[in-house]
């Protein structure tokens, strides 16, 4: 089995992504049925196109799922990418610190393209660095679970914060406001300034 990239549309259109499956993950699934109406997990997009009208997708991303989180990727199963950007947990979320250390090879496998992972998981991430240094075409966005607070500076070992609001919360601080990301390229750019993205909630 080879790691599946998933061409993605809508907001993403442009772009292909390493993803894994959502619905069979204990963090996003404990999380999803959180309860708590600040945590942006319990609004998750991902779990309801899974269980809707993207249900197709499932195997794939569960194959993902497996490849990346059971044992460490040989050079050999490494694929190559000739894409200029990889936008990593489109679906889904760090299973554990081996699928980290596998997102990690894949970029030192390809510097030629910059890899942007958005992840919840501080707890992996921060075992990992302590272990190995990041690379350099790893950009690592900590995705804020909590909707309205906006987080001014990322954790330890972060590139940026992703932070969700109230549409009417902070509308001058909003920088990402819908536009396609090929043609923003806020959260995919190395070294640009930028450490803090907010977005308004969306409705799914």
């Amino acid at each position: 089995m080879s790691i599946h990239f998933s061409v993605m549309s809508g907001k993403l259109e442009g772009l292909r992504a390493i993803s894994t499956n959502t619905a069979t993950n204990d963090y996003c699934v404990k999380q999803n049925a959180d309860g708590k109406e600040d945590n942006i997990c319990t609004k998750c997009y991902s779990h309801a196109m899974l269980r809707t009208y993207r249900k197709n997708m499932a195997p794939a991303l569960q194959r993902n799922s497996d490849l990346l989180s059971k044992r460490l990727l040989y050079k050999a199963d490494i694929p190559f990418t000739n894409d200029a950007y990889i936008r990593i947990n489109a679906h889904g979320e760090l299973i554990n610190c081996i699928h980290f250390e596998n997102i990690c090879r894949i970029a030192e496998h390809n510097p030629q393209t910059v890899f942007a992972l958005w992840t919840k998981r501080n707890d992996i991430v921060r075992e990992e660095l302590a272990c190995r240094p990041k690379p350099a075409n790893l950009i690592l966005i900590y995705s804020n679970p909590k909707i309205g607070h906006i987080m001014t500076k990322p954790p330890r070992g972060f590139d940026r914060s992703f932070n969700n609001v109230p549409a009417d919360m902070a509308p001058e601080r909003q920088n990402c406001t819908g536009q396609k990301c090929i043609t923003c390229m806020l959260c995919y750019t190395i070294g640009n300034g930028v450490d803090t993205i907010v977005e308004k909630v969306k409705k799914y």
